[in-house]
């Protein structure tokens, strides 16, 4: 398991998933959705194995009961969006306080 990973995984907010069996299922039940009205890239011009993945993504958050996904990448907007999840976009996440620095502390 990755660094990113453990520190991800012991955090109280962020559920890390594996891509199980109920995750392909609804994958593989979307997919063949997609490819009757759109192709198998639903217009997209990434590289097939990138929206694999990307669609993974969202299936595993679907699946574990997900109403939203924080992303700016694209595909994973479209795809989130197509099955009725919140897309939040990092430009749309509050700003951290501003921390003051004395910048006339002489000690």
């Amino acid at each position: 398991m990755a660094l990113n990973t453990l520190k991800l995984s012991g955090m109280k907010s962020i559920l890390v998933k594996p891509f199980d069996q109920v995750a392909a299922i609804e994958l593989a039940a979307v997919e063949v959705e997609d490819r009757l009205r759109q192709g198998k890239r639903a217009g997209s011009g990434s590289p097939w194995a990138k929206l694999r993945f990307d669609r993974q993504i969202v299936a595993i958050a679907k699946t574990n009961g997900a109403s939203r996904i924080y992303s700016d990448d694209e595909d994973v907007v479209k795809f989130a969006t197509r099955r009725e999840m919140k897309v939040i976009r990092t430009c749309e996440l509050p700003l951290p306080p501003a921390r003051q620095i004395d910048l006339y502390d002489e000690s």
